[in-house]
């Protein structure tokens, strides 16, 4: 019998309706031999007493209590309450298959690796791809390639570290959106080998309770601080991914883009940092071969000014829909 120590950090925060499943698909992991820590973030709703309650019946669960401090701050607390030999990650209102970290320890020990990712989640009962790579096991530097093209998964939920790999390593507190992405290149930078595991091992929920949901906000604009941390990183310790690097100032800002058309009100300061950024970026998205056309115009749109690619995009938009309708 395996005799590794994982332990499992969950960043809770208002998720009353799904914590007590989450909990349950970890406690009910076939490698029984876990720690699982629960962070309460400040919740407003019941989920913190529900954590509470779990732990008085299962000695394996810690729960911190701490204020709002937002996702990272929630997992960085985690991370530094653990004792495991393997470190996992679960979103508060997602879950895992009862075999998932038995089959990824497993994996690790067979290919002699520090972590193993699966490539494929479950979300509302399809199974989607996080990544193709088309290896069962690949080096880091091969890892930080498939990452900086968007290929690698991203989400904490989808790996199983070796502790030295994140040992004194914290989020970006400053990130609240995307912020597994830098987090996930410093940790491959320690690592030798990665295994990839190309089976759904975690359900994903992404929850649509209000239209709120697909609002431009300060959390999804965080992202835009990612490119120059993951570029200053790359120059520094792989410059021969310099180009490849560059690459995410204009990926970033296609995401914030998207938000941006999506939403029925806006804040008259993300459209000033939009447009910043868009004139800051724009040679990159002009020489890019990946942007298509029609995001490449919507990116000169913002550069005039970020207020004219949204009310041209919301009336075009409208148009559409009501001739739909007629």
């Amino acid at each position: 019998m395996n005799k590794d120590l994982i332990s499992v950090i969950v960043p809770v925060y208002n998720v009353e309706e799904y914590i007590s499943e989450c909990i349950e698909s970890i406690q009910d992991q076939t490698h029984n031999l876990l720690e699982i820590i629960l962070v309460d973030d400040g919740s407003t709703d019941s989920s913190g007493e529900t954590c509470d309650r779990y732990a008085k019946s299962d000695s394996r669960i810690v729960v911190i209590h701490q204020k709002n401090k937002g996702v990272s701050s929630a997992r960085n607390s985690g991370l530094k309450r653990t004792s495991g030999d393997y470190i996992g990650f679960v979103d508060g209102d997602d879950k895992i298959v009862p075999s998932m970290y038995e089959e990824m320890l497993k994996t690790i020990h067979v290919h002699h690796s520090q972590m193993c990712v699966c490539t494929k989640h479950i979300f509302h009962d399809r199974i989607l791809k996080n990544s193709n790579i088309g290896k069962n096991q690949i080096t880091n530097k091969e890892a930080i390639m498939e990452l900086l093209q968007m290929n690698f998964p991203t989400s904490l939920g989808s790996g199983l570290y070796e502790r030295s790999l994140v040992k004194n390593l914290y989020l970006n507190k400053e990130i609240h959106y995307w912020e597994d992405f830098e987090f996930q290149l410093r940790v491959l930078d320690r690592a030798k080998l990665i295994s990839i595991y190309d089976y759904p091992l975690y359900y994903y929920r992404q929850r649509n309770e209000s239209a709120n949901h697909q609002q431009i906000n300060d959390k999804v604009m965080s992202c835009l601080k990612i490119a120059p941390y993951v570029n200053k990183f790359i120059i520094n310790n792989y410059p021969e991914y310099e180009a490849e690097s560059k690459e995410l100032y204009t990926g970033f800002l296609q995401i914030v883009i998207g938000y941006l058309s999506k939403s029925e009100i806006v804040h008259k300061k993300y459209f000033k940092t939009i447009t910043k950024y868009a004139r800051k970026y724009l040679l990159y998205a002009i020489k890019s071969r990946n942007i298509r056309l029609l995001m490449k115009i919507y990116i000169i749109l913002c550069v005039i000014d970020a207020r004219i690619f949204w009310k041209v995009y919301r009336t075009i938009k409208s148009i559409q829909t009501r001739n739909r309708r007629s």
